[in-house]
């Protein structure tokens, strides 16, 4: 899978509103990096790509910190890996940790919000939508996975691209005795 992506000509905003559309979005873990806080704490980017519909092909990135009270981003992680169909294991240090989540694989269905922002005197300050609209100045607005504890994450829906293999429900067939290879049979793998 390329990372290059640029939309139709006529999908994109002129003014710079080019951001994933609000809502519910099967999306993939395209790139998943061991970083550190802003507080110094250990913490796991994940970009997640949005691969179906009508955000297909926008990036939302997640931050998860570790080591807070009440492990919120511990939490958060595990959402992400259930909804998946993943579990982790421990390991020493953070970079073999994050190492470990197989990025291309990891799909979840996200729910995306809008963040909007304004600069002001203090730096940037995040407000709602109508004080957005209303202001002159620089501003700014992001996709953003839905802060929400237990709406956020799901499982996603297999995308239309997919095709399901059949399954076969019949009773188990169990090959003959014979079937087997004997010792030094001269086999192609």
């Amino acid at each position: 899978m390329s990372d290059f992506f640029v939309p139709d000509f006529d999908a994109v905003d002129g003014e710079g509103r080019n951001v994933c559309p609000a809502g519910r979005h099967n999306a993939t873990a395209t790139k998943i990096e061991a970083e550190t806080s802003r507080n110094g704490r250990p913490m796991m980017v994940i970009e997640w790509t949005v691969d179906d519909g009508e955000g297909a092909g926008h990036t939302i990135v997640d931050y998860i910190t570790f080591g807070l009270r009440g492990l919120f981003g511990e939490a958060r992680l595990k959402r992400i890996c259930t909804a998946a169909g993943f579990r982790w294991q421990q390991r020493a240090d953070l970079k073999s940790f994050v190492a470990q989540f197989p990025a291309g694989r990891l799909r979840v269905s996200v729910l995306v919000e809008h963040q909007f922002s304004i600069e002001s005197n203090t730096g940037w300050i995040t407000v709602d939508e109508a004080a957005y609209n209303t202001f002159t100045g620089k501003k700014n607005i992001r996709a953003v996975v839905a802060d929400d504890f237990h709406n956020d994450y799901q499982g996603a829906t297999a995308p239309a691209s997919l095709k399901v293999a059949q399954v076969h429900d019949g009773p188990a067939v169990q090959a003959p005795p014979s079937a087997e290879p004997a010792l030094g049979d001269n086999l192609p793998f």
